[in-house]
């Protein structure tokens, strides 16, 4: 009777994980979460590209409704009353576009970890605009994505040109133009202002390199707050004349032309 008590017993111990064998699962589980974890975030991050490009194709197609509605001229980066250097009073190309859009949403893009801050857009700015309260309006809250208004002290030799509601016929390599793109702020106490585009005054101006801004490459203008960012696996989304959507490294639209300046960031063919 005992050796069979014995025996039971035995069986019963030999049932139990030694700390060994526990302590060689947790190693195991720890790889695996290792290897996977960086997986799964690229695979979120690639949606969120994926969601960010939609935007842009959406905002493409709202941008050529309103140029076929207005003799083919490209909406300004911004016009009317410029209430202060934030241009907070500034009546600007999301607001001309909206009513082809009708969303704000599409303004934001998914992986822009400050759009909340700056989501409120186009409805209630547009009603008060057209309705005499310019100043009560319109705020800083202007999204993620800017106009490609680089160049713009040049004249229209260099610029889309935002500046002065160009036609889209003047463009002329339309498919390497950059239109819309990712925009970032590098200063946190300015972070809003000019998020509606992107510049930079002269060819002396222009960013040479990318720099990192928080955890993101972005190439940014000499004494400018907002800059082109790469918030997708170091890519950034880009809107072009021709109204197709493609990721980028962002060195790669550091190309010159003849003239000196950014192919991708003006109107000629160079």
């Amino acid at each position: 009777m005992q050796h069979l008590y014995r025996a039971r017993t035995c069986r019963q111990l030999s049932k139990a994980f030694t700390l060994i064998e526990l302590l060689v699962v947790i190693a195991t589980i720890a790889i695996l979460a290792a290897i996977l974890f960086p997986v799964f975030a690229r695979a979120r991050e690639n949606a969120r590209r994926a969601s960010c490009q939609s935007n842009l194709k959406q905002i493409g197609l709202g941008l050529t409704q309103y140029s076929q509605d207005y003799d083919e001229r490209m909406p300004r980066s911004w016009s009317g009353i410029d209430k202060d250097a934030s241009g907070a009073g500034r009546y600007k190309w999301m607001d001309s576009i909206y009513p082809y859009v009708k969303s704000e949403q599409i303004f934001n893009c998914p992986s822009d970890t400050a759009n909340a801050t700056r989501s409120d857009i186009s409805k209630n700015a547009l009603y008060k605009y057209h309705n005499g309260s310019v100043s009560d309006g319109m705020g800083y809250n202007y999204g993620s994505y800017g106009a490609n208004n680089a160049y713009y002290d040049i004249g229209p030799d260099a610029l889309p040109p935002f500046s002065s509601a160009a036609s889209l016929s003047a463009i002329a390599a339309p498919s390497t133009t950059i239109w819309i793109g990712d925009t970032i702020p590098t200063d946190s106490t300015n972070a809003a202002y000019h998020a509606f585009e992107f510049n930079w005054a002269t060819r002396a101006d222009q960013p040479t390199a990318p720099v990192t801004v928080g955890n993101s490459p972005a190439l940014v203008g000499t004494s400018s707050s907002i800059g082109m960012g790469a918030r997708h696996l170091e890519t950034t989304n880009l809107l072009y004349c021709d109204g197709h959507v493609k990721s980028a490294k962002l060195t790669s639209l550091l190309q010159l032309g003849t003239t000196g300046y950014y192919k991708a960031f003006t109107s000629n063919d160079d």
